[in-house]
């Protein structure tokens, strides 16, 4: 039973008074790196903490890129473009952005402005950064929406666009059908251990000098330039558009002639 003042009797109401076993429980308090708020008589995280989210705990107030957290906020307080991944329960770089040193940078398309190289690798595998631009590395060539790396391949090999062969075949590359192949205007040439696209020259083909009608496959080359059109060059005739070395001296004109030649030697020397 309860008396007022009074001595009369009055209805009482239990009062429970918090315990300092967690954030905002009276003083004094138990939880490590807690404080008593001595105004509000209540617990609360010294000032580098910050309560849990039970607020059982005080938790590091600023966590940096990969250490353990609870909240964005702990993350964002460090860098910004972080938050705290609910799975591995640590800082980790936003959606579309890369983590360089203690950072969180957008990454780059090929073509686009970048400082470093994972800044381009972010959006796609096998670039660099190279005068501030996102390229493809070494061995690969950019798909032609520039969203991707593609590898050099080489002339009868796997490819998905034309850009593959062109580097090692050269302008005639192109490919057809999944594989790499010379186009119609190109013939496939083997120089040493690779296979190159030369262009189709035949006679006639209009020129300006005798560069023009060059064959780079070719140690004795059979044509020149002549009044504007690729000529064979002496000692060689056009055969089906192409140049082809002459006999020096004709087979069927030959044996006769020799023939002729015995019976006169022999008469004489009888």
């Amino acid at each position: 039973t309860c008396y007022s003042a009074t001595g009369q009797e009055a209805l009482c109401e239990l009062k429970t008074f918090k315990s300092g076993s967690f954030i905002g429980g009276s003083c004094p308090c138990t939880i490590e790196n807690s404080v008593c708020d001595q105004e509000k008589g209540a617990c609360i995280c010294t000032e580098e903490f910050t309560e849990s989210l039970d607020k059982k705990r005080c938790i590091p107030k600023v966590v940096r890129l990969n250490g353990k957290c609870e909240n964005d906020g702990q993350c964002l307080l460090f860098e910004a473009n972080t938050e705290c991944d609910l799975t591995e329960k640590i800082c980790v770089c936003q959606h579309n952005f890369t983590r360089v040193d203690d950072t969180c940078r957008r990454g780059a398309n090929l073509g686009t402005r970048c400082r470093v190289d994972i800044e381009c690798l972010e959006r796609a595998p096998n670039t660099i950064c190279l005068d501030h631009k996102c390229i493809c590395a070494a061995g690969f060539v950019a798909r032609q929406n520039q969203t991707e790396c593609l590898a050099v391949t080489s002339y009868g090999t796997p490819c998905s666009e034309s850009g593959q062969c062109q580097l090692t075949l050269g302008s005639g590359g192109v490919c057809d059908n999944g594989l790499c192949v010379c186009d119609a205007a190109h013939q496939n040439v083997t120089l040493g251990h690779s296979v190159i696209c030369e262009k189709r020259i035949a006679v006639g083909d209009t020129c300006k000098d005798h560069g023009q009608c060059f064959h780079s496959h070719l140690l004795e080359q059979t044509m020149e330039c002549i009044g504007g059109h690729c000529q064979c060059i002496e000692g060689f005739s056009e055969r089906n558009g192409w140049c082809e070395k002459n006999n020096a001296i004709n087979v069927e004109i030959v044996s006769p002639i020799l023939f002729l030649i015995c019976m006169i030697v022999h008469k004489i020397l009888n």
